[in-house]
């Protein structure tokens, strides 16, 4: 939606029927607003893929509890202690 208004405004800018100092403020504030959107949509991504990677764990750890804490290094026991017991599962 937002790249609609950025590319209308650009069309209304090359047709004269808007200000060039008009369109540049509302460009750079539609930018900047476009970026700022960007930014939340890749945080919300990152923490989505820790999400499901701490689900892949805890579905593995729950189907081979045992031979996982056997065999797994201290920073594996450790991520797989923390996520049994959070409450962000």
């Amino acid at each position: 939606m937002l790249e609609k208004y950025i590319d209308q405004a650009y069309e209304y800018k090359l047709s004269g029927n808007i200000q060039e100092a008009l369109w540049r403020e509302k460009n750079s504030n539609w930018l900047l607003e476009h970026q700022r959107i960007k930014n939340q949509i890749d945080t919300i991504s990152d923490e989505k893929q820790g999400y499901i990677e701490n689900g892949v764990l805890l579905i593995e750890l729950a189907q081979r509890t045992e031979y996982i804490y056997k065999t797994a290094t201290a920073e594996v026991k450790r991520k797989l202690v923390e996520i049994a017991s959070s409450n962000h599962v």
